[in-house]
């Protein structure tokens, strides 16, 4: 079942993706790369796991925006609300460590492994996940 990387990892680059790899992050495999979004290097880790009993293929796209935002406040977080309604998949939320509050993003896609069309599933869902990133960082730019 773990032949699905090395698709994924063709599709990310004909996506847009630059500078793909693979990496093991707190025991979890991801395909790190870069894209470019409103003109600006974004990373992104494509988290992915296969569960080969049910043929099904678990992906998770998670990007952090490049500014760092000092504690949100409630109307903040109404606006990200408001993004979010808007979109049509995954979603933006703020992500902090230690004193660092960033706004990140996140989606997430389940496929069936042994589905003929889970190749162009994987690539819409690269793609619509990339157009919403770029749209939620734009949107971003303005407030």
């Amino acid at each position: 079942m773990k032949n699905y990387i090395e698709n994924i990892k063709s599709l990310v680059g004909q996506v847009g993706g630059a500078n793909v790899h693979e990496q093991i992050i707190d025991d979890q495999e991801i395909i790190a790369f870069q894209i470019t979004s409103n003109g600006k290097p974004l990373n992104v880790a494509l988290f992915h796991r296969g569960y080969e009993e049910q043929n099904q293929l678990m992906l998770q796209l998670f990007a952090s925006f490049a500014p760092i935002y000092d504690e949100p406040g409630a109307d903040f977080y109404q606006v990200l609300e408001r993004f979010n309604l808007n979109s049509i998949i995954g979603h933006i939320f703020f992500s902090h460590e230690e004193e660092i509050h960033r706004i990140s993003y996140k989606s997430n896609c389940v496929l069936d492994i042994k589905d003929p069309a889970h190749t162009v599933n994987i690539k819409i869902f690269l793609e619509t996940s990339i157009l919403m990133m770029g749209e939620f960082d734009q949107q971003l730019s303005l407030i």
